[in-house]
């Protein structure tokens, strides 16, 4: 990684979402191989900061893959409680099988409140 690209990414997350931000698209095999495409479109820089960032990739990918797997029923439970369409809740479960951070969010929220709800003995959603 370049001086400047390491100042400005410093976590796994952080190069992730850099390198997609540049159109790459980045997973990891079954047998834990780095996955990094299109390979035309690479550049030496991104290559450098695959190189040296590979196993902070990695671990964002592993981490990302287990927020996907947890958020897939929590979103699942929320829409059942807000009569989503099977329209919205595939919409919803395709988006955060691309992103799963903002949807876990959500979830985190909704389920707080659902909590608030039932302390005091209120229906949610209201």
């Amino acid at each position: 990684m370049t001086a400047a690209s390491a100042a400005s990414v410093t976590t796994g997350k952080g190069l992730l979402a850099k390198l997609r931000g540049q159109g790459l698209r980045l997973s990891v095999r079954f047998d834990g191989l780095l996955l990094v495409g299109p390979q035309a479109s690479i550049t030496a820089e991104q290559d450098r900061d695959i190189r040296d960032g590979k196993q902070l990739l990695l671990d964002a990918l592993a981490e990302e893959q287990r927020m996907r797997a947890d958020v897939m029923p929590r979103i699942r439970e929320m829409a059942e409680r807000w009569q989503y369409s099977e329209e919205e809740l595939q919409e919803a479960l395709a988006v955060a099988a691309n992103d799963p951070g903002p949807w876990m969010q959500y979830c985190e929220l909704d389920e707080e409140a659902a909590g608030k709800a039932e302390q005091v003995g209120r229906r949610y959603p209201w």
